[in-house]
């Protein structure tokens, strides 16, 4: 019997218990309501996505697309094809005014065959990695009501993020320490 690509990352999907996240928000899915215009929500959005090394494929007045090529080997092999073995990861934010502020949904997907006919979009708006996603609009909207400008804005929520990867990463030292406590024992 032979399993496709998509059999097999199902099952395992199955057998690791993977874990999602569930967004307390209207639609579901990463959001925030900002009381500020869509085009300063749109610039600090897009900000942030380019200084972390988006690439802007898409800006209307209606939506951003930025993507990525993830670092991540198991992305390219279960999400690559003969056609494109290069998948992208495709964060699209959608503007929606709202009285004199604007509320911001994103959608984050894997894209295969990105921007070819054969293009295939893999929604992954309950991927544990959306709760990271959210915390960063969460910083850029406090950010924003506060007053910040957009640039600014996008460095507080850079600098933030920074300061919570640094954190759940254990130090140099620390690596050091336990794998010397491995050999001695």
């Amino acid at each position: 019997m032979r399993m496709t690509i998509a059999g097999a990352v199902a099952l395992g999907l199955v057998l690791s218990g993977c874990q999602t996240v569930q967004h307390q928000t209207a639609s579901g899915r990463p959001e925030i309501t900002v009381a500020r215009p869509a085009a300063d929500v749109k610039s600090a959005w897009a900000g942030y996505l380019v200084n972390r090394g988006y690439t802007i494929t898409k800006d209307t007045d209606l939506q951003v697309v930025g993507e990525i090529v993830p670092n991540n080997a198991m992305a390219h092999m279960f999400f690559g094809s003969r056609y494109d073995g290069v998948p992208k990861a495709r964060l699209t934010a959608t503007y929606l005014s709202i009285g004199g502020g604007t509320r911001m949904v994103v959608d984050p997907a894997i894209v295969t065959n990105p921007g070819s006919a054969f293009e295939r979009v893999t929604p992954l708006n309950n991927h544990p990695d959306t709760a990271g996603i959210q915390q960063t609009m969460n910083d850029l909207k406090e950010a924003l009501d506060r007053g910040r400008k957009p640039g600014d804005a996008v460095a507080d929520a850079i600098a933030k993020s920074d300061v919570r990867r640094a954190a759940s990463q254990p130090t140099q030292a620390a690596q050091a320490a336990g794998s010397s406590q491995q050999q001695a024992q």
